[in-house]
């Protein structure tokens, strides 16, 4: 293991207890888009669900070093028939129509705002219109604005090598969801402080 997915195993630690959410939430032989799949450990944590529903995991990243990692365990677990994972970037991918879910792990806030609202159009358009067609989020909101936070956050890239992506609110959270024409169809609180919440936000297209 590089020492880059090394780190970012070490402080990624709370996304596979959000990934066995998503997944009760999956019907059998669903084929899920994962957007930001990183080194995969959120797949191998839970690898038992994956089997037992045999759940078809397309996972796509931008960073070579974490999916060097990512294909090298799903192998090693017996995962490869179910898990396909790609080096891409959603912003410039095309995607086919054959997914019948889609679920951004802490990773649509590392997607440029320009970019929202065009990746959030590519993903429906992708989705399978018969079956499940649902988009997941689990997303860190922070209750204040605050320049501190939105100077900082970009920061921590430089002394953990780890893109946590732009400080994001709850309020404009939603209104992209609704310039994109999805519906919010659930909002479960995985953690919440004083300054902040984790939250898995289930959408579809209206």
């Amino acid at each position: 293991m590089n020492i880059r997915s090394f780190i970012y195993n070490f402080f990624i630690t709370f996304t596979s207890n959000s990934y066995a959410e998503v997944l009760k939430r999956l019907p059998e032989n669903t084929h899920l888009l994962d957007v930001g799949v990183g080194t995969g450990k959120p797949i191998l944590a839970n690898a038992i669900e994956i089997k037992l529903k045999s759940i078809q995991i397309t996972g796509i990243d931008i960073d070579e070093d974490y999916l060097k990692v990512a294909q090298n365990k799903i192998a090693k677990a017996g995962l490869s028939n179910l898990v396909n994972i790609l080096h891409t970037d959603i912003c410039t991918s095309t995607l086919p129509a054959t997914y019948d879910a889609v679920y951004f792990s802490d990773s649509f806030m590392i997607i440029p705002k320009s970019n929202h609202l065009q990746v959030l159009q590519k993903v429906i358009a992708s989705l399978n219109f018969y079956v499940h067609k649902t988009i997941y989020f689990t997303q860190t909101h922070e209750h204040k604005h605050s320049w501190v936070v939105g100077f900082m956050k970009p920061l921590l890239k430089w002394f953990t090598t780890i893109n946590f992506g732009q400080v994001t609110y709850e309020n404009d959270f939603i209104k992209t969801l609704d310039e994109a024409g999805l519906i919010i169809i659930e909002r479960k609180v995985i953690y919440t402080s004083k300054k902040r919440a984790m939250v898995l936000i289930a959408a579809k297209a209206q």
